[in-house]
């Protein structure tokens, strides 16, 4: 039994030798490989100019000011059922379900105020907002 125990060791080292020297090998194909290869510079995109598509789109270009406010989109879950009936009341009044959900959560805040301590606690979270926007545009101009 002992022989056997060690003529597998003797049979596992000998292929870990082999593995070794395999990858021996392929660290120096791959060392000559690049050696032997140029150096490219990658190429980089050429930036094509703003073509500009409708005429509003140039004034705003020239005046930043007169630009339309900045939307971002900004998602929540609820059941499927008041999701339909939603849009439906949105298609029914003509209104787009972003407007009538911009509506809704406009009046909602209107009618429950923030206690003073909520109030202090969202002025200091909405200057903290202001100020890191103002950052953001001095360090992108």
């Amino acid at each position: 039994m002992g022989k056997l125990n060690i003529n597998l060791l003797k049979g596992i080292e000998e292929q870990e030798n082999v593995i070794d020297r395999t990858k021996q090998e392929q660290e120096k194909a791959k060392d000559i490989q690049d050696t032997s290869q140029p150096a490219h510079k990658p190429k980089t995109p050429v930036k094509q100019p703003h073509t500009i598509k409708n005429p509003s789109e140039e004034e705003n270009l020239q005046n930043p000011t007169s630009a339309k406010t900045a939307k971002a989109v900004m998602g929540f879950r609820a059941e499927v059922g008041k999701m339909e009936t939603w849009k439906l009341y949105a298609s029914v009044t003509g209104q787009e379900i972003g407007v009538l959900c911009t509506n809704a959560i406009d009046e909602y805040i209107s009618r429950h105020k923030l206690t003073a301590e909520q109030q202090q606690l969202f002025d200091l979270k909405k200057q903290t907002l202001e100020a890191e926007k103002k950052i953001k545009s001095m360090i992108n101009s």
